[in-house]
This record gives C-alpha cells, sequence and structure tokens, in this order.
C-alpha cells in the first residue's frame, strides 16, 4: 500500500517525505537517550540520597523509581509522593520528612537539567526545548509533550537546510 502511494507521488514530494521520515526516526533515538540519562542521573540521585537514610535495597529502589520516572505524567513522584504519605501516615514523620527533601531535591535538579539534556540531544537552546514541551503539554497533553520537541527539531533542521523558510527576509 504504502509502495503504491510513493509511485503515485512526485519525487520531490517522496523526497521529502523521506527526509522527514529519517529526521524523525533520529530524533527519536536522541529523545530516547536524552530520557534515559536523565533516568540515570535520578537514579543515581535516589540511590544516594535513599542510602544516606539508611533505606535497604536502596539500589533496586531507586532503579525501580527511575524507570516509572520515565513514564510521562507518573515521574518521581508517582512513587515518591505516595511513599512520603504512608510514612507519614504510619507515624514516622521525621523519616517522611526525609524522603520530601530527597524527592524536592530530585524535582529541582530535573527543573534544571532536563531542558539543557534534552536541548542538548535534540540541538535545541534549553529554553526552546523547555518552551515547546510546555506548549506541547497545553495543547496536547501527554503527546504534545513528548512529540512537541521533536517536531520542532524537524522544522528547525529543514529550515536550517533551506528546505523551506518560515518567514522572510528583506
Amino acid at each position: 500500500m504504502g509502495a503504491f502511494i510513493r509511485r503515485q507521488l512526485p519525487e520531490r514530494v517522496n523526497r521529502v517525505a523521506h527526509d522527514v521520515h529519517q529526521h524523525f526516526k533520529t530524533t527519536t533515538v536522541e529523545y530516547i537517550k536524552a530520557y534515559l540519562i536523565i533516568a540515570g542521573i535520578t537514579c543515581v540521585e535516589l540511590f544516594i540520597g535513599l542510602t544516606i537514610l539508611g533505606v535497604p535495597n536502596a539500589i533496586w529502589i531507586a532503579l525501580g523509581i527511575s524507570v516509572f520516572d520515565m513514564l510521562p505524567v507518573f515521574g518521581t513522584g508517582g512513587i515518591m509522593i505516595p511513599w512520603v504519605l504512608l510514612t507519614f501516615i504510619n507515624g514516622d514523620f521525621s523519616f517522611a520528612i526525609e524522603l520530601l527533601i530527597l524527592y524536592t531535591v530530585i524535582t529541582i535538579i530535573r527543573n534544571f537539567i532536563e531542558p539543557k539534556i534534552l536541548g542538548t540531544k535534540l540541538g535545541l537552546n534549553p529554553v526552546v526545548a523547555l518552551f515547546t514541551m510546555y506548549v506541547g503539554l497545553q495543547l496536547f497533553g501527554i503527546i504534545g509533550l513528548i512529540l512537541a520537541p521533536i517536531v520542532t527539531v524537524i522544522v528547525k533542521d529543514f529550515h536550517d537546510a533551506g528546505r523551506f523558510k518560515l518567514w522572510k527576509y528583506e
């Protein structure tokens, strides 16, 4: 079916479609690499923090939370916040506060490194990466959060290569 459609289209359209497809694959791989780096940093932070707090099996807990952290929406808070609440309900107030501090530190660090790492891996300015993630999230939800930086990179690359112009210069 795809081959039939390609034969019906002009060569120029097929080249552009092929280029977009290649850019999408490359950018998606870089996007995944960026989030693996972020997850690795989060895992190290969690391991160090949980070890300092004396949590048994800190490495396995850190790995589990880091994997969960890669899921959109849930993030580290998807496990840390319920853990803090359960610890607080069970009466271990000092440990609950320590966990909350650890979660806060991890969140602050992530908010600084995520746009930088994502921007570097995708070739975007960190502010642009953060802005596109925010706009994508607001307009299209989680899918927008994920796809907006990828689409932005493709559009930027095509503009830089002269495939099309985003605006006129006089």
